[in-house]
């Protein structure tokens, strides 16, 4: 009985942790072509408050945006997954004042990164 009580608490735990947010409130959605374009763009102009994140699948962007509902502080800037980020938009427009769709080209990243910090989210 202690052995299934251990597994069924661990079960529990691990599920109610999927829905935590472990990312940055600045944030900019990337993937393994352009990440470390975008690392070194924001490391450059002095952006330390954003953290550039590397995805893989449409369904991990969808699960992040999804985090700006309940967070009022999240902002994003997308230069990958920009069709996903766009129908995530298309279904929550009030969230556009805090996402931002974006090129992936090094003008397009820093001129929208410097936009990014500049959005007021108090």
């Amino acid at each position: 009985m202690l052995i299934f009580s251990l597994i069924l608490f661990v079960g529990i735990s691990s599920v109610s942790a999927h829905g935590a947010d472990l990312t940055e409130d600045t944030m900019i959605i990337a993937n393994d072509s352009n990440g470390i374009i975008a690392k070194s763009i924001v490391d450059d102009l002095g952006l330390e408050e954003i953290k550039v994140y590397k995805y893989v699948s449409d369904g991990d962007v969808e699960h992040q945006l999804e985090h700006t509902l309940s967070n009022p502080n999240k902002r994003i800037l997308a230069i990958s997954y920009q069709d996903t980020v766009n129908e995530f938009l298309n279904k929550h427009p009030d969230l556009k004042d805090r996402i931002i769709v974006s090129d992936d080209d090094n003008n397009s990243i820093a001129v929208n990164a410097k936009k990014l910090v500049a959005i007021d989210v108090n």
